[in-house]
């Protein structure tokens, strides 16, 4: 059931963002080898990423058979939002306590900001 939904999420149109679009490869990467891994303890990995950034149950239980989840948390949250923004995604990884990613993202949203 979990897949029926998604494929009409994931469908893209014309206008639509995805995380490549937010996110370089190298820190798309790098925010991966620190969200992917299991927290058993904590829990602040991409499954409280991509509650924080609003995705449903099902969507984390979709995600959870993927190879790189949290690339699809981002892509799924840059689909599914009508103005993803890399300050949104700044402010959930502080706010789930992961200031080691939320630091990769410091410089690109401070220049962001500051062009604003």
């Amino acid at each position: 059931i979990a897949q029926q939904s998604m494929k009409g999420k994931s469908s893209k149109t014309p206008g639509q963002t995805s995380s490549s679009a937010l996110l370089d490869p190298t820190t798309l990467q790098q925010l991966s080898i620190l969200l992917d891994p299991p927290a058993p303890i904590f829990g602040n990995n991409w499954r409280a990423l991509a509650d924080e950034l609003g995705l449903c149950f099902q969507d984390i239980c979709y995600i959870e058979t993927k190879q790189n989840p949290t690339q699809m948390v981002l892509d799924m949250y840059a689909t599914n939002t009508p103005t993803p923004r890399l300050q949104q995604i700044h402010k959930a990884l502080i706010d789930i306590d992961r200031l080691d990613a939320a630091g990769l993202l410091e410089p690109t949203v401070k220049h962001e900001e500051s062009s604003e």
